[in-house]
Parts: C-alpha cells; structure tokens; sequence
C-alpha cells in the first residue's frame, strides 16, 4: 500500500510544466480569503525522443476537447487518501472545445473549505469530453463519450472512497466500442491547507493529460478480392480483448520520475481486466463501400495495455474480412523505436526478412497519452502488396491535427476522432530530429 501511494505521488508531482495558451481566471484574486487552486488541462502529450518525426514542425501545438471538469478532493489519511469532496468545477472553456482548443486554464475556489492544518491534501482534476447543448452560460450535458464510457463525474470517485481503491472503469453493461470515442483527462497536485491560503495552489496549476491512446491510420488500395472472396470490412485488432480500468493517475516505477522515462520493457501504467463481451479485440472496423475508391482511414481511443509475448504476434493487426466473416488476410503492425518510419515516406508496408519473429518491433505497449499513427493522409499506406507487416508511428507530440472531437454522424461511431486528424505532420521531439 505504501508502494502504491508512493507512485501516486510521483505521478501528480510529474504533473510540473504547464504551457498555457489564453489561459483565463489565473489571476483572479477576488476571493484571497477562500482556499483556492488552478487547474489546466493540456492539450499535449508527453513529449520523449523514443521516435523519429519526420518534418517537424515547431509552431504546432496540441489540442484537447474537454468540456467538463470535476476535483476530486482528498485527504490523507495514514497509508491512504480519502476523498472529503467531489465539486464540479463550472469549465467555462466549452466555446470551441468541440473542434479542439490548446490549454486552457482557470482558477477555482472551492466549495469544500474544511481544511485542516498540516494535513496534505491531494487534489485530483478529470477532464471529460462530453457533448452538450445550449449556450457556453448554461449547457446541457448529453452525458456522452468519456461519460457514457466511464461513467457520471459523481460516482467515479465518491465522498468517503479510499484513492487506492478507485479507477476509471468501463460502465456496467457499456459496449468496449464506446471508447474508441471517449477523450479522458486527469492529473493531480497536493497542497496544504497553508499553501491553499498563501497562493502556492494557484501558482502551481494541476495539469491535466490523457490517460487514454490515440491511433489512427491512412490507408489505400484495399483489395476487393482477396483469394477468391470479396472483402466486406477490414478490422484494426488488438492481440487481446481490450481493458476496461486504467488508474486515475499514472502508475510510474520507483527509479523514474515521470512516465516518458520509463522505456517500454518496464511500462506498467496499466489494468490488465479485458472486456468479457464478444469482439473485445476490435478496436476500429472500416466497411468497405462501392465510393471509397479504395481510401479509407481508422481511428481511435483506446486504454493502454501490456505489450504482446507470444512469437510472432504482435501488439497490433489489420484484419481483411470476409461477407461470411471468415479472415482473408491480415498485417502485422510494427514498431522500431531505431527506425525511421516508412509510413511517412513511403509504403509504410517491410519486407518480412526486415524483421524476426522474436524482434521488438512486434511487441510494444500501448502507452497512456501517446500517439500512434499508420502511414498520413496524403501519405496513406498501400495495402495492394502481399508483405504481412505494417509499421506505426508512435508520437508522443499528438499537435493539434490529432485532435480527438469526434464525428458522431459517422457510423460506426470512432471512425472520425476529428475531421483533420492527421492532415499536417507531426511536431518536434527534439534537435536530433
């Protein structure tokens, strides 16, 4: 149990560096003699230099989509933390947050004021990407996306729960689809009562990030045969049922300080608890139609996992399927941290001999805000070859063409986390690149 808080700590004190863009409120200070504090939800991902960007570009910026905000507050309580209150936050950055918007920041008093002296305190942010109705004044939440999928910001964490006890948990009765749509934030920060009062909390921004994946790919030339039968839909398929918890905050091992720095053999920022429906592998699905012209694009939210183990499979794969249902081909999804990535200059598709059974590139996590990316739009992955391999891109950039407001005219739902995704090329990770 200590252990377990321990790395709870850690994860809300990585929460440190925060790039705000038209932040609002901060400075507010019309209310000094309540408790107050400042809460900013980031619209990057945690940048690392494990992957190669091709074309970077400096002036692009990440983009979020949460239009609700809901502080968790708790406090510690010998191994534990309890939480004393859960308040809604009253996010007024909801004009514009559909289509995507770079950090936004604001200052809340809260409601709770029960502060104890020489007692921490941990504050725990969650930022929800549901739809809403009306005016920016006065919404009227759909309950939709992040929502639906984990459920009302009331019951994830309730009055009088213990912190150590609680994850993000697919609803009771939700279809594992719901979260290929579902945008989820959280971060968190610990204060004092004395750092509440003396302005330390409003200087000190908890930081929100994703603590789900982002994977989209671009593809062209399906086959409409494949030996002999007609392709119906191609299927983006993880090696195991997708899981349905992930903790609120990052679990990061005790030699690491934040979760970038943790290589993937040891990643662990995890819940292994697969959904127990039918098709619980199926990230995303492409039917094909008759006006496609041989085009298509998946993509997707998905909660991280442990990487593959078993020879030859690997973590991620493209499945052609047939009217009946019966698998006609598939790929195997790559990825080589030492590689420059053919899917933003070529084919995106290797030659088997490229790469062994038993090599990395087919066993890799899938890691709590980072992005993964199959070939680019104006770049889309050739699928008219009979190699087995494809490779992604992991970028941990995720710039703002990546966003993730979803088209929910699309059916199935997730094929269009956003309608530019993908359009323009990634950021810069560092001056290697």
């Amino acid at each position: 149990m200590k252990r377990l808080i321990r790395l709870l700590l850690c994860g809300s004190a990585m929460m440190s560096a925060c790039g705000c863009s038209e932040s609002q409120d901060i400075l507010d200070d019309s209310k000094p003699q309540l408790c107050s504090i400042a809460i900013a939800v980031d619209g990057n991902s945690l940048v690392t230099s494990r992957t190669a960007i091709v074309d970077p570009d400096d002036n692009l910026r990440g983009k979020q989509h949460v239009t609700r905000v809901q502080l968790y507050i708790y406090k510690h309580d010998g191994d534990d933390y309890i939480c004393v209150a859960s308040e809604d936050v009253k996010w007024n950055h909801l004009n514009g947050a559909e289509n995507g918007l770079e950090t936004r920041q604001k200052r809340y008093t809260t409601d709770y004021q029960g502060y104890v002296d020489d007692i921490d305190y941990l504050f725990l942010a969650v930022g929800f990407d549901d739809t809403f109705e009306g005016g920016t004044d006065n919404p009227k939440f759909n309950n939709e996306n992040s929502i639906a999928a984990f459920g009302v910001p009331e019951i994830i964490a309730p009055v009088g729960s213990k912190l150590s006890e609680r994850h993000f948990s697919l609803c009771k009765g939700a279809d594992v689809g719901i979260i290929s749509q579902s945008e989820l934030f959280a971060g968190s920060r610990t204060f004092t009562k004395a750092q509440l009062k003396d302005g330390t909390a409003v200087k000190q921004p908890i930081d929100l990030y994703r603590r789900v994946a982002g994977i989209v790919g671009y593809f062209k030339n399906m086959p409409d045969v494949i030996e002999g039968s007609k392709v119906d839909k191609v299927v983006l398929r993880l090696y195991q049922s997708q899981n349905t918890e992930i903790f609120f905050l990052p679990k990061i091992p005790a030699q690491y300080q934040t979760p970038e720095d943790v290589p993937d053999d040891e990643y662990e920022d995890y819940i292994t608890l697969p959904y127990s429906g039918t098709s619980g592998d199926i990230i995303n699905f492409y039917k094909k139609t008759d006006t496609d012209g041989g085009e298509f694009k998946l993509s997707a939210y998905m909660l991280p996992c442990a990487a593959s183990e078993f020879k030859g499979q690997s973590t991620l794969e493209l499945v052609f399927i047939a009217e009946n249902g019966n698998e006609l081909a598939s790929r195997r999804i790559l990825y080589s941290p030492n590689r420059k990535t053919d899917s933003r200059s070529g084919t995106g598709i290797i030659d088997p001999s490229d790469e062994g059974d038993d090599n990395k590139a087919l066993h890799y996590p899938i890691r709590a805000n980072n992005f993964y990316r199959m070939g680019e739009q104006k770049n889309p992955i050739d699928l008219s070859g009979q190699t087995s391999y494809i490779y992604i891109e992991i970028d941990p950039v995720w710039d703002e063409y990546y966003g993730g407001a979803m088209d929910n005219e699309i059916i199935p739902p997730g094929l269009g986390i956003d309608k530019d995704w993908g359009e323009h090329d990634g950021g810069k990770l560092d001056s290697s690149n």
